[in-house]
């Protein structure tokens, strides 16, 4: 019916919530759009009638909007909570400064509110409760649930701050992967146009944990500080295209210049990306894939660990040496998890002695962020053989064998 202000997902069923130029809000769930103008206008236009105005929003529980509205005459910004359906609404709450960003928090909270000041507050019971700051000004922020520090901030200067430290610099764009098999993960695209992936949990205040996000190098002949002469020189003379990244570093992986985080469904081992031209694109992080194969393997799931690698190029004998022996133990529920003899002989034909999980190895990275995905057979130990063997006499006790 009218210009959108301001756009929300979340709530029930992940709906949308659109916030019009006029005050209403147009919401859309699993049963298509539902205008809720009257209901959610008729509490808001007192500050709007004096020439305030709502420039923003977020999803503050299943059924609740949390609205920021600019007041009028310079008179800051106030918080309002919309109850969606009911078309109920809080009286104006007066932030502590101007409002930079909203963000979901999770459980335990309807939204996060980080202000100008650094402060970031959570929404609770109809007012702002302070639960610490962001060591720059962010224009996004995000919960860490279960996490210490528990919230994320990105900087329009490119600094990732995980509360009152500064973890990155030079971060175009950053994502938190909620769930999942190793739980939450921060995802960032860095000025260099590589892709990294991070465990929440090596976020910590104080110093970087192993895997943490590095630091930017110190500017010299061979990396020009971003911004010098040299820098621009060196980018115009490489022109578009991709960076390569070592094979063996799963938390890192080169993406196309310019491209930016569109999100990370939750769970999943994808990032949506926005590409220079506007088109979307899903890459798999192989760390992401790496941790999803562990979770299969751990769950004996190996119809799923089976197609994860087959279909994102994971050397497949990653599934003989996860958790060793555990495969040679249970090569007959392998044998009929896969389906076809097509499969069993895939794996068969890429068996290797040396184990993917060593230190250094092709998936190296599992091991370390996964303690129950141990380093695979130690030496001398005849893994070929062993698990040849193993599948063999599966294949040839099941029926028809």
């Amino acid at each position: 019916p009218c210009p959108a202000a301001a756009v929300a997902v979340g709530g029930d069923d992940d709906s949308i919530a659109v916030l019009l130029a006029d005050g209403g809000v147009a919401t859309a769930g699993g049963g298509g759009w539902r205008a809720d103008a009257d209901a959610a206008r008729a509490p808001l236009p007192p500050a709007w009638a004096a020439g305030g105005h709502a420039r923003a929003l977020v999803w503050g529980g299943l059924a609740s909007l949390l609205v920021v509205i600019a007041l009028p005459d310079g008179g800051g910004d106030a918080l309002v909570e919309v109850g969606v359906a009911a078309g109920t609404a809080t009286a104006p709450v007066p932030a502590p400064a101007p409002v930079l960003a909203l963000a979901p928090a999770g459980a335990g909270g309807a939204a996060l509110v980080h202000t100008a000041d650094g402060a970031v507050h959570e929404w609770r019971d109809g007012g702002l409760v302070g639960v610490g700051s962001l060591a720059e000004p962010s224009a996004r922020v995000w919960s860490l649930p279960s996490n210490t520090p528990s919230v994320l901030g990105l900087s329009t200067s490119g600094a990732l701050c995980a509360g009152p430290v500064v973890v990155s610099h030079r971060v175009r764009s950053a994502c938190v992967r909620e769930g999942g098999a190793g739980g939450p993960c921060v995802v960032v695209v860095g000025a260099d146009d590589v892709l990294r992936v991070c465990r929440a949990a090596t976020l910590a205040a104080g110093g970087l944990a192993p895997g943490a996000l590095p630091p930017p190098p110190p500017p010299d002949e061979d990396n020009p500080a971003p911004g010098s002469l040299r820098a621009d020189m060196r980018q115009a003379m490489r022109g578009a295209g991709t960076r390569t990244t070592r094979a063996a570093d799963a938390a890192a992986r080169a993406v196309e210049e310019g491209s930016l985080i569109v999100a990370c469904p939750p769970g999943s081992p994808a990032v949506i990306l926005q590409m220079p031209r506007g088109n979307l694109e899903t890459v798999w992080p192989r760390a992401l894939v790496l941790e999803a194969c562990g979770a299969a393997l751990a769950a004996r799931d190996w119809r799923r660990a089976l197609a994860l690698a087959s279909t994102h190029r994971i050397d497949l004998n990653l599934i003989v040496d996860y958790a060793w022996p555990a495969f040679v133990e249970r090569a007959s529920d392998f044998v009929a998890a896969a389906g076809d003899d097509g499969a069993v002989c895939e794996l068969l034909g890429a068996l290797a002695p040396v184990s993917t999980l060593a230190h250094g190895a092709a998936h190296a990275w599992l091991a370390d962020a996964d303690p129950d995905a141990g380093r695979g057979p130690p030496f001398p130990v005849d893994k070929v053989a062993l698990a040849a063997g193993a599948v063999r006499d599966a294949l040839a006790a099941a029926p028809g064998g």
